[in-house]
């Protein structure tokens, strides 16, 4: 569907290696406060969310100030989930679990507001509609899907895209209309779909990249048949 395998040299600070940097220089130049925006852009209320690919909970921290919805977030990186662990601590109605979403899955828990915010270009797409086809067995009936990617670099971007994209270090980027095909193909109905800039951290400094965002359903939720 347009998966564009970006091989790079190994990146020196990963989330597994170094969460904390990783942290620090997500906040500083990832964009971290645009993609939080993001992650919350739809949520209305629901009091059930569910991060797929929370990492340290950088953009967790999102929902900080919602203190009457109960926040999951999973990741199979038992060194990011450790870090997110501690970093939450003091809030009772966060969670963090190093599992996989199709684990999750079968634990028979539903959630009403499902992000998966900036994880897909991390992965293939089979990979990427497994994680994708999994939120239906994750969904309460009218449940909320929200994904949000970095769009695919162009030849004509300039040197901060290329320092940003370095940066999410993720190898199969896709454009706006492949993200959107890949939904669809999963069984996803999308409801919302938008573009958007994001800055990094430094105040005053251009957009760094591209997001394409989507709100989507799943049609006929019933779970006794799953």
């Amino acid at each position: 569907m347009g998966q564009n395998d970006q091989s790079t040299l190994p990146p020196l600070i990963t989330q597994t290696k170094f969460p904390r940097l990783w942290l620090a220089l997500q906040k500083l130049l990832g964009g971290t406060k645009d993609k939080q925006k993001l992650a919350t852009r739809a949520w209305n209320g629901e009091s059930r969310i569910l991060e797929i690919g929370c990492s340290v909970g950088n953009i967790s921290e999102a929902f900080l100030k919602r203190a009457d919805a109960s926040f999951t977030g999973i990741d199979i990186d038992e060194a990011a989930i450790e870090v997110a662990k501690k970093r939450f601590a003091g809030n009772g109605n966060f969670r963090f679990l190093t599992t996989s979403v199709a684990e999750h899955a079968g634990q028979d828990i539903t959630y009403d507001y499902i992000l998966v915010a900036g994880m897909l270009h991390h992965v293939d797409d089979e990979t990427a509609g497994e994680i994708l086809r999994s939120t239906k067995k994750l969904a309460m009936a009218g449940a909320k899907v929200v994904i949000y990617e970095p769009d695919a670099l162009r030849t004509d971007d300039n040197l901060l895209f290329k320092a940003f994209y370095r940066l999410e270090q993720g190898r199969f980027l896709r454009r706006h209309e492949d993200l959107k095909e890949l939904l669809r193909a999963s069984g996803l109905r999308i409801e919302q779909e938008e573009r958007h800039p994001v800055r990094p951290g430094f105040p005053g400094l251009p957009v760094v990249a591209r997001f394409s965002y989507f709100v989507a359903t799943w049609d006929a939720v019933d779970h006794r048949g799953v």
